[in-house]
């Protein structure tokens, strides 16, 4: 979640920070402060699941490519 460390960078973070708030704010809601209109919890929160989502698809492609 930092830019810059990676091997995406910046537009990749920016994705999950943006992908993360929708996700949040669906299963959180506006909760705690805000900033620019984007609740910091449930972005931080959203994001979080994001990436456990993404990695746990990553591994389930590198398994089915190993057996193949």
């Amino acid at each position: 979640m930092v830019p810059g460390i990676g091997r995406n960078g910046f537009f990749a973070a920016a994705l999950v920070g943006i992908v993360g708030a929708w996700i949040g704010e669906m299963i959180i809601g506006p909760v705690g402060p805000s900033v620019e209109g984007v609740p910091l919890i449930p972005a931080i929160v959203g994001s979080a699941i994001f990436i456990f989502a993404m990695y746990l698809i990553a591994r389930l492609f590198q398994k089915n490519s190993r057996k193949s």
